[in-house]
């Protein structure tokens, strides 16, 4: 799937495939061992579609179609990548069910897991085990490219519900460390980080990989200085506009920050260093005497959107969307830094300026359309792939992050030079 605006690279997220019998008032589940391959789903009816009737008349059409079909009481509204849990039983979700079906009409019904699986789930929390749905892309990857630290990702959280993984993840984990001869990419997508991301996630004991996480921080944490001295340059001159992979979680200072918060403590200051420089980032630019977002981005021919002179992008892997929920996670944390509070509160404010009526937002927004500004802006139906609601008031700082569970110290994978 492609988020925030990746230019020419785009790629079509698929799901199940009924083909001719998609179109049917019913589908049943489709499952696999313990996978779920496709819920159960329901098409809403005609009656359930007509605008006309009466609210108390659409209410007794949702009764019947409900006996007819077996709809259950708790189910999930589906739209496309977007999804609401809704109660049949209860008198506001059926208000909310009438209205985005209005504004959704092709919307389908599916059923969720049954109440009783709760904390069986294969990922675990803080709470114990938790359903989650997988989507994994399927790409003609290029000679040579090995997506090991992604597949150790995986197995690393499914290690933690079940040792039988652990194999797995460690087996991938070592295969990677075979990719890291040569240059290498910076940020988190691929290279040594995402192998460190993985290698800490994958962790059962303080100890476990630990010759190779101080390898691969050591990497991480020079080429994270490299980057925000750049920037730091940059900002001092009072040159406005930043590259994409300087700033975004893909290859810039969002995702190496992203992956320090893993062990704040460990690098506070250079943490410290990097939630600043993305406060800064929030804060107004002046081009050409005109204020733009700190995190306008020039155009660069090729790469990326093509706007005649450069965008703001909105979007989560790419744009604001990043650093947003980076300062967020941080101050959850209790990892806090002059302006952060007033950088969250700056950033939520432009994203919700910019929300169109549907509820959605724009990927981008172009430098002409920056200077019109929110109410000057044409419609459209672009998405981004975050989406933002106001949230309760951060808690009050922990006086100690948490740390890690531990469990028995399995097998540590050697040290390997970067």
């Amino acid at each position: 799937m492609c988020c925030g605006g990746c230019g020419s690279w785009r790629t079509t997220s698929h799901s199940w495939d009924w083909g001719r019998a998609s179109s049917l008032p019913y589908l049943p589940r489709v499952r696999y061992g313990r996978s779920i391959l496709a819920p159960a789903r329901w098409r809403p009816t005609r009656a359930l579609l007509d605008r006309r009737a009466s609210f108390e008349d659409w209410t007794r059409a949702v009764q019947q179609w409900r006996q007819r079909w077996r709809v259950p009481g708790r189910i999930c509204l589906r739209f496309g990548d977007q999804t609401l849990e809704l109660g049949l039983d209860h008198p506001l979700h059926l208000r909310l069910l009438h209205h985005e079906l209005g504004r959704r009409p092709r919307a389908v019904v599916e059923e969720l897991p049954a109440a009783d699986g709760a904390g069986a789930g294969w990922l675990s929390g803080p709470e114990g085990g938790h359903r989650s749905e997988l989507i994994v892309p399927l790409l003609a990857a290029p000679a040579g490219s090995r997506p090991h630290p992604g597949v150790a990702l995986l197995f690393a959280e499914l290690s933690h519900r079940s040792d039988e993984f652990r194999a797995a993840a460690h087996a991938h984990l070592r295969a990677a460390t075979a990719g890291l001869a040569g240059p290498q990419p910076t940020g988190l997508f691929a290279g040594p980080a995402s192998l460190a991301y993985a290698a800490r996630l994958a962790r059962h004991h303080p100890g476990d990989y630990a010759g190779l996480l101080d390898s691969l921080d050591a990497w991480i944490t020079d080429r994270l200085r490299s980057l925000l001295a750049a920037e730091r340059q940059r900002l001092d001159a009072g040159r406005a506009g930043v590259q994409l992979n300087a700033f975004d979680v893909i290859s810039g200072t969002t995702g190496l920050g992203r992956y320090l918060l893993l062990t704040p403590d460990r690098h506070r200051p250079l943490l410290a260093d990097t939630l600043g420089h993305l406060v800064r980032l929030t804060r107004p630019a002046d081009v050409n005497g005109r204020s733009l977002p700190g995190w306008w981005v020039p155009t660069v021919p090729g790469v990326g959107p093509q706007d005649p002179v450069g965008h703001a992008n909105l979007g989560l892997a790419h744009g604001i969307g990043g650093p947003l929920a980076l300062l967020a996670l941080a101050w959850r944390t209790g990892v806090r830094v002059a302006g952060q509070r007033e950088a969250v509160r700056t950033t939520v404010d432009h994203l919700l300026e910019w929300q169109n009526p549907d509820g959605l937002w724009p990927r981008v927004v172009g430098h002409g359309a920056l200077l019109a500004g929110p109410s000057g802006r044409p419609g459209g139906d672009e998405t981004i792939c975050l989406v933002l609601r106001h949230a309760p008031p951060p808690p009050t700082p922990s006086t100690s992050p948490a740390s890690p569970s531990t469990a028995p110290t399995g097998s540590s994978m050697p040290s390997t030079p970067c």
